[in-house]
């Protein structure tokens, strides 16, 4: 089994109004996820141990992250999604105690990248953005493997991993700088012009 998109979640969530916002919900949020880990079950009958209380610390950081970045959306709402989505994934990998109990971190790595691979392609669906093309290399053998290891040692890597699988290109030296993105510097220099 590798990282996916799962195509029937992200369909739903895509069709529900205001989805940006409802994202940033937790009570939305917590139910998403729980919908998220079923699609990937192992077997029909096996299921993941969640610590809740250590989900409701990852989510409440990056929504904290999410305001803080939010003026952000209005020069580049796609970049911004990717940022924002890859922020959540590094909130997700480095909780401790970690979020799915009683598997390693590199067992965790694949329900927790679809989750968030899943809610970033049902956000551009909601905005009527172009959907997703998944870099397959990126998600299966030697660069999965790396992807695994690397934010093992660095969660905050994941945004920039997470770029690399949609096929955008990642800004490693400053990867927790928004404004640092080559999308993002492009839209700040249209700014720029436009004054």
């Amino acid at each position: 089994m590798t990282a996916s998109i799962l195509e029937p979640l992200a369909a739903e969530w895509a069709g529900e109004p205001a989805l940006h916002s409802r994202a940033q919900s937790w009570s939305w949020f917590r139910q998403a996820f729980g919908e998220a880990l079923q699609g990937h079950a192992v077997a029909p009958s096996s299921s993941w141990a969640v610590d809740e209380e250590s989900l409701a610390k990852a989510f409440f950081a990056w929504a904290e992250l999410v305001e803080l970045y939010t003026p952000y959306e209005a020069l580049d709402a796609a970049d911004f999604r990717h940022f924002i989505l890859g922020l959540l994934l590094q909130k997700l990998l480095e909780a401790q105690p970690p979020v799915l109990r009683d598997v390693s971190a590199n067992a965790a790595a694949l329900p927790l990248t679809s989750f968030v691979l899943t809610l970033l392609q049902a956000l551009h669906s909601n905005a009527g953005t172009a959907a997703l093309t998944l870099d397959a290399a990126a998600l299966t053998g030697p660069r999965w493997a790396s992807y695994v290891e690397n934010i093992a040692e660095d969660s905050s890597t994941a945004t920039c991993f997470l770029d690399q699988m949609t096929g955008l290109q990642p800004a490693w030296q400053s990867r927790s700088l928004i404004e640092h993105r080559p999308a993002m510097q492009k839209a700040l220099a249209l700014a720029r012009q436009r004054s």
